[in-house]
């Protein structure tokens, strides 16, 4: 028997892991072109790659502890609090690397991704206390399926930066 809900959990490691290829494949046809990469340009990918292999790993993680014989609930309490303690850690070093960087005031949109990222970080630990329902993998997948769409919706604003000099992002 197979853990429920397993096969989305693969697929999304699938997923993570083509996005964090074609990310790679961006930076490959930038350089060839001989254009070199700026400090932001590196941030950002640092961005792609990270959150990319960080979901492949947690969307791994359930499966794994299944192998264990864990219960459900168990899985989903202990997979929910490693994501949530690598999300809060993840975003607060990113705004520090980027605020570092650049030294200016963080764009609009990244408050609005860092809402929903909190949203559904709430919903892990909330998954972890059993509140106000059993743990289940209905929030651990949200904040995965987030975790991915985020960086990859950054790297469709970002896109045009790949394709120019090294420079900085228009604030």
């Amino acid at each position: 028997m197979e853990l429920p809900g397993a096969s989305y959990l693969y697929t999304m490691a699938s997923l993570a892991l083509a996005f964090v290829a074609f990310s790679t494949i961006v930076v490959v046809l930038r350089q060839m072109l001989g254009a070199e990469m700026s400090a932001f340009q590196i941030l950002l990918v640092r961005l792609f790659i990270e959150s990319g292999m960080a979901v492949t790993a947690f969307a791994l993680l359930p499966p794994l502890l299944w192998f264990f014989n864990f219960t459900e609930a168990m899985i989903w309490r202990v997979s929910s609090v490693a994501a949530a303690i690598y999300l809060i850690i993840y975003l607060v070093m990113y705004v520090r690397r980027r605020r570092r960087l650049l030294r200016a005031p963080l764009p609009i949109r990244i408050y609005v991704n860092y809402f929903i990222s909190f949203i559904t970080i709430t919903g892990l630990w909330l998954n972890v206390l059993g509140k106000p329902y059993e743990p289940s993998i209905g929030p651990y997948v949200l904040a995965l399926t987030w975790s991915l769409f985020m960086p990859g919706l950054v790297f469709l604003q970002t896109l045009d930066i790949f394709f120019e000099g090294p420079t900085m992002p228009p604030q």
